[in-house]
Order: structure tokens, then C-alpha cells, then sequence
């Protein structure tokens, strides 16, 4: 069990490393930067809600101590999940990271880091942050790059 837990408990890690791992150079600055802002919309949202985590069971000698609302653990992982699924389009890629995710957000309910209101904000905030990148990413910085290509082989 404890490797269950181990395992969900840096399952936001784990998928941030599969998605830089398998990752071209023109979604890498999506998922850097995006991580980035993403953890960073987290900090400015617990601050906001300041609301405190309740009592927690201690994970590897371990009590969090920042406020709970929302879960980073399940924002980060959602986040990345749907930048897997967008980028790659890869079934097994895509129900790996979805279990990942899953045991993630048990791991978080079961040591008490979190509620389950909290777990699913945070899903939330890390799905819809993850579809405003990305369609952001690919309107900015992928259709300009695809048509600068294009007319360089026009003006050939």
C-alpha cells in the first residue's frame, strides 16, 4: 500500500516527466512555462481562500503545511493530463496518466490533505487552465510558426 501512496503522492512530478520526456521542442515551452504558471495560479488561489487543511495523517514524516483549497497535487496532475491527452493523442499514454491522476487524488483524500470539494476544484482549475494554454500556445505560437513556414516555401 505504502508504494500506492508513494506513487500518488509524486504523481504530478511523474506526469510532468512523462510530458517533458516525450515532448517536441514546440510544445516544451508550453509545458515548462505552463507548469510554472500553473503552480503559481495555485499559490495565488490558497492565499485567496486561506482556508486551512484539516487534521492530516503524516506521509513520510510529513504534514503540509501551506492552506488546502485547492489541491495542487490534483490541479498539477489534471493540468498535465490534459496536456497529454491534447498534445499526444496516445491511448495508453492517456489512461496511464488518467490512473496516475486518480491515485493521485485518492492519495490526497486518504491522508486527509484534502477534501474531496477541494480535490475536484483544484482537477477543475488544472483542466481549464490546461485547455486555455494550450489553445492559446497553439494560436500564438504554432499557426505563426506553420505559416511562416509556409511562406518561405512560397517565396521559393
Amino acid at each position: 500500500m505504502f508504494l500506492i501512496d508513494f506513487i500518488g503522492y509524486f504523481g504530478p512530478f511523474i506526469l510532468i516527466l512523462i510530458n517533458i520526456v516525450n515532448t517536441n521542442i514546440y510544445f516544451f515551452y508550453l509545458i515548462l512555462f505552463g507548469n510554472i504558471l500553473n503552480s503559481f495560479l495555485n499559490k495565488i488561489l490558497k492565499n485567496y481562500f486561506k482556508i486551512e487543511r484539516q487534521k492530516q495523517k503524516t506521509f513520510m514524516g510529513n504534514i503540509e503545511k501551506s492552506y488546502a483549497m485547492p489541491s495542487g497535487h490534483s490541479q498539477v496532475s489534471t493540468f498535465n493530463t490534459t496536456l497529454l491527452i491534447l498534445i499526444y493523442k496516445n491511448i495508453y499514454l492517456t489512461l496511464f496518466s488518467i490512473i496516475l491522476c486518480v491515485n493521485t487524488f485518492y492519495q490526497r483524500y486518504n491522508y486527509r490533505n484534502h477534501t474531496l470539494a477541494q480535490i475536484i476544484i483544484g482537477a477543475l482549475i488544472g483542466i481549464i487552465f490546461a485547455l486555455l494554454s494550450y489553445n492559446i500556445y497553439i494560436k500564438i505560437f504554432i499557426k505563426k510558426k506553420s505559416k511562416k513556414i509556409k511562406n518561405n516555401l512560397n517565396n521559393k
